[in-house]
This record gives structure tokens, C-alpha cells and sequence, in this order.
């Protein structure tokens, strides 16, 4: 009966189906944008005595101390940890995690921040020492093999030395001293030392802010620093008579919180920093 209109409706139906087609067919570009670069920032820690290259020699006498006894340096050995940068708008970037520094193996010279993100900063933080994060007898430190002898005595707080500074000091003849530095918790009333038991712990370690002598922006590059440490300025402000400390070269001062805590008190201004460079 509508046989005539068959032809129109399908010429319809198939101009309907060229248009759906036609929309269908038509594209646009979406642009998702990608994570700026991160930079790494490489920390070089370095050692100076009275402004001059530590040389690690027993028999050469290169710092003073701050009652003018001449000393040596057989061995230096320290934790830092907490490493951060502070970008000139006060935001923190760091990582949970320490650095193990032996003034005898180059191997251990640098630590290396890594994922570092685009920004301007002006600032390096550091702990020296370890917190109670890290300083707990027999965790992951342990692995390392070049921290044997590092382990604080479990009577006197465990974990692990902040600091080993040795060697020998001469006001006539040649003592040695054992500058040892770390946390104490005397738990036992019985403690070999006399003292104790404390009834909270005494942790020595402390957060270094140094300054960069001009900010840099960091934006997927790869930078670096030196950090001094001042080897003389342990012994000063308040200043140290090492020949007090280690009489004739006995005692020792891993249980003496005055002396632990001038330790605490003269660290900070140990450090220098030299302008981070692009290498």
C-alpha cells in the first residue's frame, strides 16, 4: 500500500545514519599534563682542623683545644640523619633516613637527596646524631659493615655512638682522649659508673641550620655542597681542657652529662657551608 514511499524513507533513514556516523568520527585532544622533573641535592661532608684538611695521623698535632692543648686525630666516626632542604617559602622536603660518615673511608663522604622537587631553596637541616628513630639497639644500622664499634652500651641507653672522636693531646707528653658521643638511660642503680638510675633519657643529638650563602632553584637538576665540620670548635664556647676530661689519658666522658651536654652546645657551630653548585 506505501510501496511509492519506501525510497524517500530509506534515503531518510540513511542520511541520519551518515550523520551519527560523521559525529561520531570527530576527535579532540586532551592534554594531561606530566609531574615537573625532580632534582637530586648531594651533601659532601668534609672535615677541617683550625681551617686547615683533617689528616688522620697520630703523631702530627694539628688542632688545639680550648685550653691550648695540641691534639691529634686517629679517628673520626658519626651519624647525622633527617636531612632536609627548606625551600625560601618554608616548605620541607626530607627523607626518613641517616647517613654514616668514617672520616678514614672516602666511601662515605656523600649522601644524596634524590626526588628533590622543582623550587627555590635556601636552607640544609640535619640532624647530628641520631634520634629515637634510629638509635635503637639492633635494627637496620646494624647491616652496615662499616659501623662495628659504633653500638653504645646497652647499661647506659643502647643504640648507637653519635660521635667517635680519638686520638692524642700533648700539654708536655702525649695522652689519648676518646671524645664519645651519644644518649645516656642509666636504668640500673648498680651501674659500674656510680651513677644513675635516670629517670628519663638524656639525648645528646641536635639539628644543624646552615644557611646557603645564596638561594638556588632546583628544577630537575642535579646539585651539590660541601659541609664543613670544624674539628677545634668542639673544644670551644664553652671551652674544653681535654687534659680535665682525660686525665693522663684515662676516663672517659660517655656518662658525664656535663660534658655531653657541652658537646651538644658548642656542635651546631661546627658546621660551614659552601654554596650549592650545579656540577
Amino acid at each position: 500500500m506505501y510501496r511509492g514511499s519506501t525510497p524517500a524513507r530509506a534515503t531518510l533513514a540513511l542520511a541520519a545514519a551518515l550523520l551519527v556516523t560523521a559525529g561520531c568520527s570527530r576527535t579532540k585532544t586532551v592534554s594531561i599534563p606530566t609531574a615537573p622533573a625532580t632534582g637530586t641535592f648531594t651533601v659532601h661532608f668534609d672535615h677541617q682542623v683550625g681551617g686547615g684538611p683533617l689528616m688522620l695521623d697520630g703523631a702530627m698535632y694539628m688542632g688545639q683545644d680550648g685550653a691550648g692543648n695540641a691534639y691529634s686525630v686517629t679517628t673520626l666516626r658519626y651519624f647525622v640523619s633527617n636531612v632536609q632542604l627548606r625551600r625560601t617559602d618554608g616548605v620541607l622536603f626530607g627523607v626518613d633516613a641517616y647517613h654514616y660518615r668514617d672520616a678514614g673511608i672516602s666511601g662515605t663522604r656523600s649522601y644524596t637527596l634524590a626526588g628533590v622537587p622543582p623550587g627555590t631553596y635556601g636552607q640544609l637541616l640535619f640532624t647530628f646524631g641520631l634520634d629515637d628513630r634510629w638509635n635503637v639497639s639492633g635494627n637496620e644500622i646494624q647491616n652496615d659493615p662499616d659501623v662495628a664499634g659504633m653500638e653504645w652500651p646497652a647499661d647506659w641507653g643502647g643504640g648507637w655512638h653519635y660521635m667517635i672522636l680519638e686520638g692524642k693531646y700533648e700539654p708536655a707528653s702525649a695522652f689519648g682522649y676518646a671524645t664519645h658521643m651519644g644518649r645516656r638511660f642509666i636504668a640500673s642503680p648498680g651501674d659500674p659508673s656510680g651513677q644513675g638510675p635516670d629517670q628519663a633519657a638524656y639525648p645528646h643529638d641536635f639539628q644543624v641550620r646552615l644557611d646557603f650563602p645564596a638561594p638556588v632553584t632546583i628544577g630537575g637538576d642535579a646539585w651539590q655542597t660541601s659541609v664543613r665540620m670544624e674539628l677545634n670548635q668542639w673544644y670551644a664556647g664553652p671551652d674544653v681542657d681535654l687534659s680535665a676530661w682525660f686525665p693522663n689519658g684515662s676516663g672517659g666522658i660517655m656518662v658525664n652529662l656535663a660534658a655531653q651536654a657541652t658537646l651538644q652546645q658548642n656542635g651546631p657551630d661546627c658546621f660551614t657551608l659552601t654554596q650549592p653548585a650545579a656540577p
